[in-house]
């Protein structure tokens, strides 16, 4: 079970839930991993997307580690549960092509593609969170430093706290 803090940056204050809905990146359809709700360990990168008017949310994750699947590790270094997924995954969408790749992430999110339908397999396939470092080609500052943890199911994330930036960047 994964059981610890992360943090969420958002334009809008006072929520009480985290949706997929809310939390597009920088207005992108399709952010870096795809449609979700993305968290990050640190605070100060989370405060980047509040774009200093919004709050940034502290939260826990309640969930099976083994149904999740880290991006920038190979297909043979993932859970027997993640590879049955990307599997599947492969097979539905029609991938051809082997599984030695240095990492997951050109597997289950082609280049050039819309990610959503992939996570969204993923999801039906009880994989409920992507995680990793982005590509440095992806990387555009400070937003993008570090693990970016992408929840693809809402109910894994429990809200602990709305903090304002004063508070993140130790003001108050």
């Amino acid at each position: 079970m994964i059981d610890k803090t992360y943090f969420h940056g958002s334009t809008t204050k006072n929520l009480t839930k985290l949706t997929k809905k809310i939390t597009k990146i920088n207005d992108s359809p399709d952010p870096a991993f795809g449609s979700a709700i993305y968290l990050t360990e640190d605070s100060r990168v989370a405060d980047v997307y509040t774009k200093g008017s919004g709050s940034t949310y502290e939260v826990v994750l309640h969930g099976n580690f083994n149904l999740t699947i880290s991006m920038n590790q190979s297909f043979k270094s993932q859970t027997v549960e993640a590879k049955e997924a990307i599997l599947k995954l492969k097979k539905h969408f029609g991938f051809k092509g082997g599984l030695d790749f240095s990492s997951v992430s050109h597997i289950i999110h082609p280049l050039g593609m819309n990610q959503t339908p992939f996570n969204d397999f993923l999801l039906e396939n009880s994989i409920w969170l992507l995680y990793g470092s982005l590509d440095p080609s992806v990387c555009s500052g400070l937003g993008d430093k570090g693990v970016q943890y992408a929840v693809l199911d809402e109910s894994k994330i429990k809200l602990i706290k709305e903090t304002s930036r004063p508070e993140i960047m130790g003001w108050s």
